[in-house]
């Protein structure tokens, strides 16, 4: 058992067990992640970086203006109706047979 004091003068202890654990544990934003997960996180917050810019490129392109934070992307193509919203085959057809 260790004990450190502090600048209170209070006195925390903790056991070389207790180490050995926070040392395998990774404290991300109040959340205990396992340690080795953090590459995880950095590639997903890649991810999501790179589809921001993937749609706010195609709203400039489109000339798309949106206000308030929970706007979806913009639609690429018809077919993503179906994926994303589940819409009828027949919705997307009529769209696609009036020109749109």
């Amino acid at each position: 058992e260790r004990r450190v004091s502090g600048k209170s003068g209070l006195r925390a202890s903790t056991t070389d067990e207790e180490e050995q654990e926070d040392e395998d544990v990774l404290n991300v934003f109040g959340k205990e992640l396992p340690k080795g997960s953090e590459d995880t996180h950095k590639e997903d917050a890649k991810k999501t970086a790179t589809a921001i810019e993937e749609i706010n490129l195609l709203r400039k392109e489109y000339k798309i203006k949106v206000s308030g934070g929970e706007a979806p992307a913009p639609l690429r193509n018809f077919a993503e109706l179906r994926s994303r919203f589940k819409c009828k085959k027949f919705l997307e057809e009529a769209l696609v047979s009036a020109g749109f």
